[in-house]
């Protein structure tokens, strides 16, 4: 069989493994996240040259990714040993580096996480073996593994930036090792391209049902400002991030002690105002407000003193993942920027519900993409717009 080789190292933690727990690259973890990039950009090639969008996509990912009744066109193969000093458990002390792990650590809770990482640095082999001598298909499949690479992460938090990895090396050379903002855009140019996805702009304006890479509906920035080491990239957009989304008046302030002893401090989000006027007086409970920060990503919990926990959710307790992507990216030795991503589509199949302990009520019918577009809009530095 025909075989495609990809050298690669990982750049952020990289939070992944089997049921244990344990850090392991697998290449499950590699084909999934493959298939949501291939979605997103056969989608996009879909989207404005076939009726039967979500049919059509079936067919094609089915071809080459396989199913139950049918064999895949490309098999992967990962050679990585990764040893003790692979691996390190994180203390998550770093409030921003924290925000952006949420669920990887017990809240409230001063002994280490269970959760352990891949570090920075760490190498491993991609290699791809093809059942097919088509070229469109090889394009197909490492064009979906280079988007992946540059634009996407595995592995828990990926959206958030964790689990970034690049190219360091490859037996395919149609397609750039990226080193700058010039290789970056040259890769996508390629893929958008007719010998690869072949994605061009269209009238259609409805947002699509699932993600997908197209003019309309997806927008790429990579900030200016650079980094020593992963990590403080992942600190410096957390921190941002947060603050962000923090009310910060006076009376949204907050201390609290922990069952442990210590003392937190901090600031309420700019939700926390409607939520807190929901707390229940008489029985009854309202949400006030459209709930505009949950773009960031369903469902949203928050505690209250003498309630039990209220969550924002979909009106059938859908989950809704965030439609922004952080991506932090190695750029020559030493170097870091951030890259973020927004993907228009479908935000929830259903109207926003409000829960708690005593009551549900439907509180609107979408949440737009306002506050979003302000937090991309909101960096100072300057950024590079990637153009598709």
């Amino acid at each position: 069989m025909l075989k495609k080789t990809f050298q690669c190292e990982v750049i952020t933690p990289m939070f992944l493994g089997g049921a244990d727990q344990q850090p392991e690259l697998r290449p499950p973890s590699i084909r999934g996240a493959m298939r949501w990039w291939f979605r997103a950009l056969y989608g996009g090639h879909l989207y404005s040259t076939s009726r039967n969008l979500i049919d059509e996509l079936k067919r094609k990912e089915k071809e080459i990714f396989g199913d139950t009744s049918q064999q895949s066109l490309f098999d992967i193969k990962i050679k990585s040993s990764i040893n003790d000093n692979d691996i390190e458990t994180h203390n998550f002390r770093n409030p921003y580096f924290r925000y952006l792990s949420y669920g990887l650590y017990q809240m409230g809770s001063d002994s280490p996480p269970s959760r352990k990482y891949i570090k920075p640095n760490k190498t491993f082999t991609v290699e791809m073996k093809f059942r097919t001598n088509e070229e469109k298909i090889k394009k197909l499949v490492c064009g979906t593994f280079w988007m992946l690479t540059y634009f996407g992460n595995i592995g828990s938090r990926s959206r958030r930036g964790l689990g970034s990895f690049n190219i360091v090396n490859s037996s395919y050379e149609y397609l750039p090792i990226v080193s700058d903002f010039n290789s970056l855009q040259e890769g996508i140019n390629k893929i958008i391209s007719n010998d690869y996805f072949g994605i061009t702009r269209s009238p259609l304006t409805i947002n699509p049902e699932f993600p997908i890479l197209h003019p309309n509906f997806w927008q790429g920035f990579l900030l200016s400002k650079t980094f020593n080491n992963s990590v403080d990239a992942l600190k410096d957009i957390g921190e941002k991030l947060r603050k962000f989304r923090e009310d910060k008046s006076t009376s949204a302030s907050f201390r609290r002690t922990l069952s442990s002893g210590r003392t937190i401090s901090g600031q309420h989000s700019k939700e926390y105002k409607n939520i807190i006027k929901s707390k229940p007086a008489s029985g009854k409970s309202k949400l006030v407000g459209i709930p505009l920060w949950s773009i960031f990503g369903l469902p949203h919990p928050f505690k209250l003193t003498g309630i039990e926990e209220i969550t924002i959710a979909g009106e059938n307790r859908e989950r809704r993942a965030s439609p922004l992507f952080i991506k932090i990216l190695e750029l020559g030795e030493n170097n870091y920027q951030i890259l973020l991503q927004k993907f228009e589509s479908k935000f929830l199949d259903s109207k926003v519900k409000f829960y708690n302990a005593l009551d549900e009520e439907i509180i609107s019918g979408s949440i737009p993409f306002t506050q979003l577009n302000s937090f991309i809009s909101s960096f100072t530095s300057p950024s590079r717009q990637i153009i598709i």
